[in-house]
């Protein structure tokens, strides 16, 4: 890697570095020797080119070791650290740039590709912003620099080789015209140098340029150039201004207003590479999956009057909690992470104005509901049958104990005609009854109730349920109003009130339709779901009719709603509870409060 002359006529031969004296101030060659009477031997010519060659290939060594040791990105995370220059730290001069009004940090970059200037400035509300304010690549400041990067590291980094070595003196004037050009005239803004290598000979002998113009307010290396390497710098500015997250919020008259959430206070600091989170629920509005918007204010006095730094969109399940991790990164940069730990989406500016002003005017609650559920406890070839039912209606009702406060249940369960509960139970009693109450309560009551096996697959009790559920709703009727509704969960039609055909009758006499009638009449809504056929297989004619009564009579039960076996038991709660009414549009915010 030795033997480049480069055509100096002075300075060092090693180096290259034009100083002059007893000894170079950067590799240590003797400059000035010993003088001597007379011409220098063979041996003596020969022996100050051998230590002429070692001292080259150990100044090219010393480069390539500059070039592998690890640099901005190094793989140990640690950041660059500021050193302060003439008193003033990193961390007050970050305090002034987003303090004072105007106020400006311009960065003198040196990285691989060129010596530059970035502008670091902030916004209104202290969110700083870093654009590039001019600069030249090396080899347009002094020719000599190789077109490929890695060999022109290596001679910023001081190397020789083979190659003409770069004019120091060339290069030094070269970046003070540069420098001169581009900096603001004094008394001017605060100078910080970045180095993206501190440790190569180039840009360090073009630092010195820089501190014999105008003396840096602070040095920074290694660290990475470029805006982006300055935003990454500037994240250790203090918040200007409370970052907060815009919610929408439903009054108690049902009135929509916007609503803030903080998030992180002004004033507050990161140390760099540092971040701080804080977590949030938000709740979902009254449509399932919808999508809302997430907007992150600063700056504001007003809702409205303060613009998002960031927005992001979110589904939301209907009327349901979600915690969110906001994740602060630096002023003004603030992710956001869903409850699996995936970033959230960002999307584009906001119009914070226009999403206020899109809110719903109000949200009418929906009145209170009664609920009356009426469960099959009869099964034919397993009791599987009839935990089915049982486990749907309780899972519908441990959710309508978590959506709501002003829910009632009453439940009936019915068996087949020919069953009874005990050999010690008179024949008419064919019923299980919980009483009006809370669905807690409820769900305890049905943790009692056991199937029994029928002694026919044609029809059930379920006319008699259909009597019993209408004294209980009834007793409901009373103020505050409610909305009431019958579901019924079985398999097999209720029995006629006397022989039809093939098709069993009720001991009792009852007539399920004139039951339904009543029950329709009272402002109750009957809805069924019936989990599936008789297991008895249709063989004859009179089977047929057999089926053809029981899909006739499951047809008119269900004139208000049928919910088939598509309906989970959340799909069927949200069937089951009252709509709320919307004035206005959809809610495009998250909200702030649950909204029962």
């Amino acid at each position: 890697m030795s033997g480049g002359s480069g055509g100096f006529e002075r300075g060092c031969p090693v180096c290259r570095i034009p100083e002059e004296g007893g000894e170079c101030p950067v590799c240590a060659w003797r400059l000035d020797g010993d003088h001597f009477l007379g011409g220098p031997t063979e041996e003596q010519l020969r022996r100050d080119h051998q230590a002429l060659r070692t001292a080259l290939d150990r100044w090219d060594a010393r480069a390539l070791a500059a070039l592998t040791r690890p640099g901005p990105a190094s793989s140990d995370g640690e950041p660059a650290q500021a050193a302060p220059c003439g008193g003033t730290s990193w961390e007050h001069l970050l305090a002034e740039l987003v303090g004072q009004p105007g106020a400006a940090l311009w960065f003198v970059e040196l990285t691989a590709e060129r010596v530059g200037l970035i502008k670091a400035t902030t916004d209104r509300d202290g969110i700083p912003q870093a654009q590039d304010a001019g600069g030249a690549p090396w080899d347009l400041l002094v020719p000599g620099f190789a077109a490929d990067p890695a060999t022109r590291a290596f001679q910023l980094a001081g190397g020789i080789g083979e190659l003409p070595a770069v004019d120091r003196t060339a290069l030094d004037d070269g970046v003070r015209r540069l420098l001169a050009n581009l900096l603001p005239p004094e008394p001017g803004p605060r100078i910080v140098l970045l180095s993206e290598r501190p440790d190569w000979l180039l840009p360090t002998r073009a630092a010195a340029v820089l501190r014999s113009l105008r003396m840096p307010d602070a040095e920074i290396g290694p660290a990475p150039g470029g805006t982006t390497g300055v935003r990454r710098l500037l994240r250790a500015a203090p918040l200007r201004r409370d970052h907060e997250l815009l919610l929408a919020a439903v009054e108690d008259s049902g009135a929509v207003r916007p609503q803030t959430r903080l998030l992180f206070r002004a004033g507050a600091r990161l140390r760099p590479e540092q971040t701080a989170s804080m977590a949030v629920t938000v709740h979902g509005g009254l449509d399932d999956d919808a999508v809302v918007s997430l907007p992150i204010l600063a700056g504001r006095d007003t809702p409205s009057g303060g613009h998002a730094v960031a927005t992001y969109r979110v589904r939301l399940p209907a009327l349901r909690p979600v915690e969110l991790t906001f994740v602060l990164r630096g002023p003004g940069e603030v992710e956001v992470l869903l409850p699996d730990g995936s970033a959230a989406e960002p999307s584009g500016p906001a119009d914070v104005a226009g999403l206020i002003d899109s809110l719903p005017s109000r949200l009418r609650r929906p009145p209170r509901l009664d609920l009356l559920l009426a469960v099959e406890l009869s099964y034919g070839a397993s009791p599987e049958e009839v935990a089915e039912r049982l486990g749907f209606a309780r899972e519908v009702l441990a959710l309508m104990a978590g959506e709501r406060q002003d829910t009632a249940v009453a439940a009936v369960g019915y068996y087949d005609h020919g069953v009874r509960e005990s050999p010690y139970t008179p024949q008419r009693t064919l019923l299980r009854t919980v009483a009006l109450g809370t669905p807690a309560a409820a769900l305890v009551a049905l943790a009692g109730w056991q199937p029994l096996q029928r002694h026919q697959d044609t029809v059930s009790a379920l006319e008699d349920a259909l009597g019993a559920l209408r004294l209980l709703a009834a007793s409901t009727a009373v103020a505050p109003p409610a909305e009431r509704r019958v579901l019924v969960l079985g398999r097999r039609p209720p029995a006629e009130p006397a022989t039809y055909g093939r098709v069993p009758a009720c001991p009792l006499g009852v007539d399920w339709r004139r039951e339904l009638t009543a029950l329709r009449g009272s402002g109750v809504e009957v809805l069924v779901r019936r989990d599936g056929p008789p297991h008895d297989p249709v063989t004859d004619r009179v089977g047929r009719l057999l089926q053809q009564y029981g899909a006739n009579a499951w047809a008119e039960l269900g004139a208000d709603g049928v919910l088939d076996q598509r309906y989970s038991p959340a799909s069927a709660v949200r069937r089951l509870l009252p709509v709320w009414q919307v004035e206005g549009a959809p809610c495009a915010l998250a909200l702030a409060h649950p909204l029962l």
